[in-house]
């Protein structure tokens, strides 16, 4: 073990990445053994058609974890806007686009407002996002009068800002 933490690559990236990348490749093996179809295109694109917004939520928390704080409000501020923005496509028949448009708003307003509570006020990140996670969760409740949301299927709702 301790050649293997001597090796050019492990001192230049670090040991915990490659374990990690080590075990990574192991469970794709592993996977793709136990089932074949398991790297095909299509299994590979139905995984990312499940999983792009995960993407961009993790792109926007990597600025504030990169600062030095922490956003656990991202997920619940997400699920917020798309509550709201569902409900007023479903029920108030707004147009998709304007939808689209206000959860984007609601969304910037959150973080806007986390930024200017940490930045300019002082409130330590963690208590600012865990604030914001409940006020999030608080108004899309409210909001919705605590019902589901679905996005209609077969219109234009139903994904081509996908593709």
């Amino acid at each position: 073990m301790k050649k293997f933490k001597e090796l050019p690559l492990v001192k230049k990236v670090g040991l915990n990445r490659v374990i990690l990348t080590g075990v990574l490749i192991l469970m794709y093996l592993i996977f793709t053994l136990v089932s074949p179809t398991f790297l095909s295109y299509s299994r590979i694109l139905s995984a990312l058609n499940y999983a792009y917004f995960l993407g961009f939520l993790a792109l926007g928390v990597t600025f504030a974890i990169a600062t030095g704080g922490i956003d656990f409000s991202i997920g619940p501020v997400m699920f917020c806007a798309a509550l709201i923005a569902g409900q007023l496509l479903t029920k108030s028949g707004v147009p998709v686009i304007v939808c689209l448009l206000i959860a984007i708003v609601i969304g910037s307003l959150f973080g806007i407002l986390n930024g200017f509570l940490v930045a300019y006020i002082g409130i330590p990140p963690f208590i600012t996002s865990m604030a914001s996670m409940m006020m999030a969760k608080g108004v899309g409740s409210v909001f919705t009068k605590t019902q589901s949301v679905s996005w209609p299927q077969g219109t234009v709702a139903e994904g081509w800002y996908r593709n």
